[in-house]
């Protein structure tokens, strides 16, 4: 396991020894993370989280977890300087392929930092579980025991090869440049 911090690291699930499941995470219903199950107005979901969504509002069981929003893939874009090789990298000669690669291989040191890596940190401390599962478009991500570790496994979903040629399609077509939530669910022991 990846030394760091660990993820459920507060014996009964939360700071300070009390349970915090049911209770409000400090940046739990920001822009940027939620709490599975919950909606924000005006918020673009994924089919797949739509889905998730209805099976908790009709009570079936579905594992406790967390959203990363669309909005913070676009956030790391920015602070990671993708954003900008992708607008760059749009016009040229080069097929989608080769630049896709160029664009995967400059960026697989890029890290999470700031309001992002504060409020990924904080939830996944809140979720109180000794492991999670990274769940995105073609990964899947299991038993991840420390905040490292996740966070190198949301890093790989947003940087996934077939992620980064729809982006530079788009890019290259002048349109939006797409971007997808990612689902953090805990895991049962």
């Amino acid at each position: 396991m990846e030394s760091g911090p660990n993820i459920g690291g507060h014996p009964n699930g939360g700071p300070n020894g009390r349970d915090d499941s049911e209770a409000p995470l400090g940046v739990l219903g920001s822009r940027y993370v939620h709490r599975l199950g919950e909606t924000q107005e005006g918020r673009q979901e994924d089919g797949w989280e739509e889905i998730l969504n209805l099976l908790v509002h009709a009570g079936l069981f579905v594992p406790k977890g967390m959203v990363l929003s669309r909005e913070a893939h676009r956030e790391y874009l920015e602070q990671s300087g993708l954003l900008e090789d992708l607008q760059a990298n749009s016009s040229g000669r080069e097929d989608a392929a080769s630049r896709t690669v160029w664009v995967w291989r400059s960026l697989r040191s890029g890290t999470i930092r700031g309001k992002l890596n504060r409020a990924m940190c904080d939830a996944l401390i809140g979720l109180g579980s000794p492991s999670v599962a990274v769940v995105s478009e073609g990964l899947i991500k299991r038993h991840l025991r420390s905040i490292p570790e996740v966070k190198e496994a949301v890093r790989a979903g947003w940087l996934s090869l077939e992620g980064l040629t729809r982006q530079l399609e788009a890019a290259s077509h002048g349109a939006e440049i797409p971007t997808w939530s990612i689902l953090i669910l805990a895991e049962q022991a």
